[in-house]
């Protein structure tokens, strides 16, 4: 999956290195690792933002989420952001994990 330098209208880019090979297809030598893109649109009490873990999150092959991210980034698709409770709570993926001390 080549990536590149993608310019955007507003002068922010997004940075890949083509032809970079790493151990896997997640875990290359160099590039953008965490990209996030945030706006506000007119009258809203919310941002509006994407993000995309170029690397994926796991550079295991038998994970569900090995190089999913990755191809998304390659197709320059980027994941939705959730920050107002209503975005949250709708997630069809929500996960509440308490965390308690010992």
């Amino acid at each position: 999956m080549p990536y590149e330098r993608d310019p955007q209208p507003d002068g922010a880019s997004r940075y890949c290195r083509r032809g970079v090979r790493g151990d896997s297809l997640t875990a290359p030598d160099a590039g953008s690792s965490f990209i996030q893109m945030v706006t506000w649109q007119p009258h809203s009490a919310w941002p509006v933002g994407s993000t995309i873990l170029t690397y994926s999150e796991s550079s295991n092959p038998s994970s569900p989420h090995f190089a999913d991210q990755t191809k998304l980034f390659s197709k320059k698709q980027f994941l939705p952001d959730r920050f107002c409770p209503s975005q949250i709570s709708a997630d069809p993926h929500l996960q509440v994990v308490t965390v308690r001390s010992p």
